[in-house]
């Protein structure tokens, strides 16, 4: 009997935000760094290779891996001003969700592993307005980040691997580990490679609450 679900954050339960974008350019002007159309999409792939590249995030560690990366010398605190504008942008609150989430609230304890910082992830958990639903909140700047083991056998702790499940959209980092604790998977994809008697596709968020 499922008595836990840990949910993945963005792309999961919060959709992405093209707004999020701007931002990465607004933070250059306010240090007037000049940047082009290369820099902008180096930034964006500096974001999936550090988090598969470090174990906790760190802000200082941040900026001198996005500056090697996309080679401009970016000044001491430009993550977190960044980081700090996104979390001002708010996500539109989506009814049917919280509806959902109140629902299992109610019957299973609901938690997030999310990679990010805490500064920006429970922030935007807040302008969706589902905090009140969640059991607890574990970002990557307190634990290491998954595919790491660490925050699934966090949330294991006091609960059999069958009572509880996994939720995401990233099968190597949101599932997989989960798996391979005997938990089972709900990964949102149409990608028959991933199905398996472990894991089970789900078209959207939404559909999760019909198999449980």
């Amino acid at each position: 009997m499922v008595k836990r679900i840990i949910f993945d954050f963005d792309n999961t339960l919060v959709a992405f935000n093209k707004e999020w974008d701007i931002e990465v350019n607004r933070t250059f002007d306010d240090y007037n760094i000049e940047y082009d159309e290369e820099t902008l999409r180096k930034f964006q792939e500096s974001l999936s290779k550090y988090e598969k590249e470090t174990n906790i995030v760190d802000y200082d560690d941040a900026d001198k891996y996005f500056s090697n990366y996309i080679g401009i010398d970016l000044p001491k605190g430009f993550i977190k001003s960044w980081t700090m504008r996104l979390s001002k942008v708010k996500p539109p609150v989506d009814k049917r969700l919280n509806e959902m989430l109140e629902r299992l609230s109610k019957k299973y304890s609901l938690v997030v592993a999310t990679n990010w910082f805490r500064d920006l992830q429970y922030e935007k958990a807040k302008h969706i307005e589902i905090t009140d639903y969640l059991d607890e909140f574990m970002t990557g700047d307190r634990m290491k980040v998954k595919p790491n083991k660490d925050m699934f056998e966090y949330f294991l702790k006091g609960y059999n691997p069958d009572e509880v499940i996994v939720v995401g959209d990233v099968y190597y980092k949101d599932i997989v580990p989960g798996l391979e604790l005997g938990m089972h998977g709900y990964l949102i994809s149409d990608n028959k490679e991933y199905e398996s008697d472990k894991c089970t596709l789900i078209k959207d968020i939404y559909e999760l609450e019909k198999y449980l």
